[in-house]
């Protein structure tokens, strides 16, 4: 019984302790990412990057430059 330590008590913790990590993290990433990157920002998506991406698609043909892409499925990496 002297091993055991109880479960509770644990996540409380850990729990105080995100919420500090994260007050503290939160201003970081909007101020050093790239404005293209949509991770780690408050109300912002992956669909603020496509359609941008889409945008920038349409414009590039309209200026008769080439565009290309290239889509990777990492689906399975995580299995």
């Amino acid at each position: 019984m002297k091993n055991y330590r109880p479960v509770n008590i644990l996540t409380s913790m850990s729990k105080i302790l995100e919420k500090v990590i994260h007050e503290q993290f939160l201003p970081f990433p909007e101020n050093t990412l790239d404005p293209r990157m949509a991770a780690y920002r408050k109300m912002y998506s992956f669909q603020h990057i496509l359609l941008r991406l889409v945008e920038d698609w349409k414009q590039a043909l309209e200026n008769i430059k080439y565009v290309a892409a290239m889509f990777a499925d990492l689906s399975k990496v995580f299995e």
